[in-house]
């Protein structure tokens, strides 16, 4: 039966209209698998057989074909099924105003959550900075300003890990706070902000560092540990050490010739490493240093995208694979979703 309908569609008389045609062919092309799965199971009536002959030699209309097709489907002998669409998420927006704080009530007085993703500040930390750092942490989640977080996967870490940033006006009082929050309730993925450092005046805002830093500590290193991971056996670490040109555990004493990642700082271990070279990166490629140079060389050479995809193109392509999605956009503190 399926040879004698293909002829049909393929020879049928040329009077036929360029509508009926259609409607054949979706007939043909979709009916025709569903009815011969059933066609083994069930006896498929002479008159239907013939029906399809006449049909394909010009002997009955195609309203009479038709009609024999709505018989096997109407008697259970073709059955179809119907695809539905997946419903699309709720977008809702998101609600950036100050609260008191939920948890450590004696430390922090304000709070803002972003797609589930604490800021905790001290009464100190004047609330446009409070609300500048939670409009940063929107825009890296959402990038595209869509209303939902751009990898919920991440998201769903970082709260998972207890991920979070705590905002403070005084920068000798966060190491108490810290380790008490950690006695007294659970660990923390926490990643400090200061008051002063915070969308400053004339100043690199340092809030686009580490607010990174507490997503990609707490987010992506989680959700791709053989990708993202802050370990030796990453492949972000490897990028890592190619670009300080070795495996160094703790920072040495000089770095070769040629490195163009040379972070000196002696209390960042090498999970630290692979921290900052994600954050140097990525924020490079975003346009982020291009005039710090004369600033951030002494650690960091690669201050531009061009740089970066000449210079370190591995990082550069794993930083910009959209599997990832990753923030294509650097945050200006200003997020519209």
């Amino acid at each position: 039966m399926e040879k004698g309908i293909w002829h049909a569609v393929c020879y049928r008389k040329k009077n036929t209209s360029m509508i009926t045609k259609l409607a054949i062919l979706v007939f043909a092309f979709i009916l025709i698998p569903i009815l011969n799965a059933y066609a083994a199971e069930t006896a498929i009536p002479d008159w239907i057989k013939n029906n399809a002959g006449w049909w394909a030699d010009g002997q009955i209309d195609d309203g009479s074909f038709v009609s024999g097709i709505q018989w096997l489907i109407s008697n259970g002998i073709m059955k179809l099924t119907q695809e539905t669409a997946e419903p699309k998420p709720e977008v809702k927006s998101v609600d950036l105003t100050i609260s008191s704080s939920p948890i450590l009530e004696k430390y922090f007085a304000k709070y803002v959550e972003v797609f589930g993703v604490p800021i905790y500040a001290t009464s100190g930390v004047s609330d446009d900075k409070v609300l500048h750092a939670a409009n940063v942490l929107a825009q890296y989640l959402d990038n595209d300003a869509d209303g939902t977080p751009d990898n919920p996967l991440v998201v769903e870490k970082i709260k998972a890990n207890n991920g979070g940033i705590p905002l403070f006006s005084e920068p000798d009082v966060d190491d108490d706070i810290l380790y008490t929050a950690s006695d007294e309730y659970t660990e923390y993925c926490w990643v400090a902000l200061y008051e002063d450092e915070t969308n400053p005046r004339n100043q690199f805002d340092a809030s686009l560092e580490e607010i990174l830093h507490m997503i990609t500590q707490c987010g992506y290193a989680e959700a791709y540990p053989e990708i993202f991971g802050e370990h030796e056996d990453s492949l972000i670490a490897e990028y890592m050490d190619n670009a300080r040109g070795g495996f160094f555990d703790q920072v040495p004493s000089s770095y070769p010739a040629g490195a163009w990642y040379s972070y000196d700082d002696y209390t960042c271990e090498y999970e630290c490493m692979i921290t900052e070279y994600f954050y140097w990166t990525m924020t490079s490629i975003l346009g982020a240093q291009e005039d710090r140079l004369d600033e951030i060389g002494h650690e960091w050479k690669l201050n531009t995208k061009e740089k970066v995809m000449e210079t370190d193109p591995d990082i550069y392509n794993l930083l910009t694979d959209p599997q990832y999605k990753l923030p294509t956009i650097i945050p200006d503190g200003n997020y519209q979703g």
